[in-house]
């Protein structure tokens, strides 16, 4: 998240996990200067209305009223061995649920 305090209201830039795509968000007054300086270089839950110009998926602006920040403690051990390489075949192929192609 980059911050910018000109105008009334903090803007900033909410950066989507995993990817590179960047959106601007404006803070509302709800949310203090503190409690955005403490979440900065964080991931974060945003909540508040995101606008949409119908031209994309994507919010092309997201009005923050709240944020929470995302807990990044332990590991993804549930996730474990959940993405390993398989085959089609490897489902019920040894009862002939699958059929043969």
């Amino acid at each position: 998240m980059e911050l910018d305090y000109r105008g009334h209201m903090p803007r900033g830039i909410l950066v989507i996990t995993g990817t590179k795509i960047e959106v601007p968000c404006v803070f509302k007054s709800e949310i203090s200067e503190e409690q955005i300086k403490s979440l900065l270089k964080q991931r974060i839950w945003a909540f508040g209305d995101a606008i949409y110009d119908g031209e994309g998926q994507l919010p092309v602006r997201v009005e923050v009223a709240s944020m929470k920040s995302i807990n990044q403690t332990g590991t993804p051990s549930k996730w474990e061995g959940a993405m390993m390489p398989f085959e089609p075949s490897d489902w019920g192929a040894e009862n002939g649920t699958i059929p043969k192609q």
